[in-house]
């Protein structure tokens, strides 16, 4: 599992790259092929909420955690103000003390919440990835922040876990940064 300040550093990569975005079109493609990019804003962002709401232990349940779901919900103002509310919720959630002895019902019923907040980290900070490509910006996650995702992800997606829901793993080069071997773990493209 991954730490209280991986969750944050996660999620302030997030604000950073939706902050970013500047013009970009909210059509453009993006590695995610089935998604453009509002569609993917919206997954990630309504991802948090749900996942932030869920994590509190507050009611969340797994069709609300759907990713065609979390795509299709719109968002209020603008991808930066949207993640910045959003994300405002989430900081205490993501702090409080008593989160990593919970059990949460969303992504799938039962799951400890460390399990859970290190897959919201890992959406997070993929999806940010993912959205830095569709915008032309630097897509490099920090060392620390990629290699402690990567050394999560793994060990818990398995082959079972990963059928339907991550793309198959791409060879990362053997040069590779923690950002490219985790991405690339995760099935893009570095």
């Amino acid at each position: 599992m991954v730490s209280e300040p991986t969750l944050h550093r996660a999620l302030d990569v997030a604000v950073s790259t939706v902050d970013g975005l500047g013009a970009t079109p909210l059509d453009s493609p993006t590695p995610c092929a089935e998604w453009d990019l509002s569609q993917l804003l919206s997954h990630m962002i309504n991802t948090l909420d749900v996942s932030s709401r869920g994590l509190s232990g507050a009611d969340a349940t797994p069709e609300e955690m759907d990713p065609q779901r979390t795509a299709a919900v719109g968002i209020d103002g603008t991808p930066a103000e949207a993640l910045a509310r959003t994300a405002a919720r989430a900081r205490p959630v993501f702090s409080d003390p008593g989160l990593w002895n919970r059990t949460v019902n969303a992504p799938m019923p039962g799951l400890p919440a460390g399990v859970a907040a290190s897959l919201l980290a890992t959406d997070l900070a993929v999806h940010s990835w993912d959205i830095a490509r569709a915008s032309g910006q630097d897509a490099s996650l920090p060392d620390d922040l990629a290699q402690d995702l990567y050394e999560f992800c793994s060990g818990a997606i398995t082959p079972e876990v990963r059928e339907g829901v991550f793309a198959a793993e791409v060879e990362a080069p053997s040069d590779a940064t923690p950002s490219d071997r985790l991405v690339a773990f995760l099935g893009r493209r570095p």
